[in-house]
């Protein structure tokens, strides 16, 4: 039990939603209902619950589903430690990525509260991480990639029908992405950006990757990194060339530019310094 930890952040924003952490846990939760919809993903032991008067099991891997006002209990095989990464999203919220993402308002409906789906899994335990380290996010990126997690679990496992996709013109995106180039420190959510263009979210991201290569999220990274070297071998310092760049400060340009190109900005400076010198 000493070893046992919990740990709850919360992701705020347009689609707020809130994140625990169960590492080592050997405690059982009697039965109970959450007002949001629960999606938990195992880590470690094994998860024995009641739900909907069947008992059940769920191993590391597995995605467990609880819908919003449904009785159910938890880590009733409290012969080992077990852990779980789970997603509590408010109903308001799951209606709304359920909606950018099929393009139909529509309520999931999940046959099992157990879903084995390695993708998915691996899917919201990103989305996990990327909310629960404290880390400052891009509004593009942390709508966008809410939205496609959770709305491809509803697509795929709850039922959800997709609107057929619409032929959007290449213009469309050209105008998204002539908008991304001209001002790449814009803060906006992918619903803002696909506003901006006149397309809904779920026709705008498919098109947008179908058009560009890439999903809009990752585009504007690109691009942001690209600017950044520019002005780096003008120059200009770290802080100001993170700002002017359009990361959300210093140690998220940091961390983007490191994991994209291998070393910090620190690094780039200094060997292009030394090229010059050579020159």
């Amino acid at each position: 039990m000493s070893d046992s930890q919990v740990h709850l952040f919360v992701a705020s924003g347009n689609l707020p939603m809130s994140f625990l952490r169960l590492d080592d846990w050997q405690e059982a939760f009697p039965r109970h209902w959450h007002e949001e919809w629960g999606f938990a993903v195992i880590k470690q032991g094994t998860n024995r619950f009641w739900f909907r008067g069947a008992w059940y099991n769920a191993g590391p891997g597995a995605v467990v589903v609880v819908p919003p006002g449904e009785v159910h209990d938890g880590g009733l095989k409290t012969d080992e430690p077990w852990g779980e990464h789970m997603c509590y999203v408010p109903t308001a919220t799951m209606a709304r990525i359920v909606e950018d993402h099929t393009g139909v308002w529509q309520e999931p409906h999940f046959e099992s509260p157990i879903i084995n789906d390695k993708s998915i899994a691996r899917s919201l335990l990103g989305l996990h991480r990327r909310f629960a380290d404290g880390a400052r996010t891009d509004p593009l990126e942390a709508s966008e990639d809410k939205i496609s997690s959770l709305g491809t679990l509803v697509e795929r496992h709850g039922g959800a029908v997709t609107a057929e996709f619409q032929n959007v013109t290449p213009a469309a995106i050209r105008r998204a992405i002539e908008l991304l180039h001209d001002e790449p420190e814009l803060q906006l959510t992918v619903e803002a950006l696909a506003g901006r263009v006149g397309l809904s979210t779920c026709h705008f991201i498919r098109a947008f990757r179908k058009h560009a290569g890439l999903p809009p999220h990752a585009y504007l990274k690109q691009l942001r990194l690209a600017r950044a070297q520019a002005l780096l071998r003008n120059g200009l310092p770290l802080a100001d060339v993170a700002v002017l760049a359009g990361f959300s400060d210093q140690p998220h340009f940091t961390r983007e530019f490191r994991r994209k190109l291998g070393l910090t900005p620190g690094a780039f400076v200094a060997a292009q310094r030394k090229r010059h010198r050579r020159g």
